[in-house]
């Protein structure tokens, strides 16, 4: 369970959202959103990161794929 913003994964990924050179360097980017995750083909999908309430609702869909809360 990540529980701070200084949290290296938390950074890494606010690093994605600010800087389309880190975007392209990594060839990553962030998706946002109920809707965006479940229309994303799994094999894109690196990293979930979910709030808590987003796990309890998203359960079913969520399973196998590498999440954090």
């Amino acid at each position: 369970m990540i529980t701070s913003t200084s949290n290296p994964k938390v950074k890494w990924v606010q690093s994605l959202n600010k800087k389309a050179k880190n975007r392209r360097e990594e060839k990553l980017f962030n998706i946002e959103g109920n809707r965006l995750y479940l229309e994303t083909p799994k094999e894109l999908i690196q990293e979930v990161f979910v709030t808590e309430h987003v796990e309890k609702t998203l359960k079913s869909e969520l399973s196998g794929d590498n999440y954090q809360l």
